[in-house]
Order: C-alpha cells, then sequence, then structure tokens
C-alpha cells in the first residue's frame, strides 16, 4: 500500500519538474512540459467563462492516478504482458480527449488545452507504470 500511496504523490511532482528540464525524456518531456502549461492555462479560461463541462476533463486525470496505484499495488510482481495493457490505457485516453473536444461545441480552446495536459499526464503516468510493475527504474 504504501507503494501505491508513494506513486499517486509522485505523479504529479515528477510531472510538474518536468517544466524545470523539459529536455530531460526528449520528446516525451516536451509533450509533458507543454501539457503542464496548457493545462494551466485551460483551467484559468474555463473558470473566467465559467464553463461547467470542463468538469468532464477530470476523469482521464483520475484514471491515470488509478493506473499509477495498481502498479504501486503491483509493484515488482507483474514482468511481461503489461506494455500492450498501458498502450490500450494510452489509446483510451487520446480517444476520450477526441471525444471530449467533440462534445465542447463552442469551447474548443479549453477543451483541447485541457486534453494536451491530460494526454501529458496519462503519458507520465504511463512511464511510472511501466517501470513500477517490473520495478525496474532508469
Amino acid at each position: 500500500m504504501g507503494n501505491a500511496i508513494w506513486l499517486n504523490v509522485s505523479l504529479p511532482t515528477w510531472f510538474l519538474s518536468l517544466l524545470a528540464n523539459p529536455f530531460v525524456f526528449f520528446p516525451w518531456s516536451i509533450m509533458a512540459s507543454l501539457g503542464v502549461l496548457a493545462g494551466f492555462s485551460g483551467v484559468l479560461l474555463a473558470v473566467r467563462k465559467r464553463e461547467k463541462r470542463a468538469l468532464w476533463a477530470l476523469p482521464p486525470l483520475i484514471a491515470s492516478h488509478l493506473l499509477v496505484t495498481i502498479a504501486g499495488l503491483f509493484r515488482g510482481q507483474v514482468n511481461e504482458g503489461v506494455d500492450v495493457a498501458l498502450l490500450i490505457f494510452l489509446a483510451v485516453q487520446i480517444l476520450y480527449a477526441i471525444g471530449f473536444i467533440v462534445k465542447m461545441n463552442g469551447a474548443r480552446l479549453i477543451s483541447g488545452a485541457l486534453c494536451l495536459f491530460n494526454v501529458g499526464y496519462g503519458l507520465m503516468a504511463m512511464f511510472i507504470a511501466a517501470m513500477a510493475f517490473p520495478d525496474i527504474w532508469i
């Protein structure tokens, strides 16, 4: 249980730390850094325009933490077969983002910014889970 809590705290910390050095895991860290900036601007725009539909950007964020929690609970116990599940996770994140952007007719700038954040956050969660499942860290 401690691993799951530690990884859930580490996910946003490591994700935000990419702003300090966006070229550390080039090109993935560039997307994550852009995602942080886009997420902040998307939240600010949503609050300014009082766009309540922007709350539909929360399920992918919750899914990312759920993935990291599962990876923390099974840390070091899964060595094979996790790659396909992680790619499916990322594909679902991207499909949700596309659907969210389409549904947010009239607020596509807000939804696009929030989706860029969520896909970058999901990519970071996938990266952490890929290391946590076999317990091999870089």
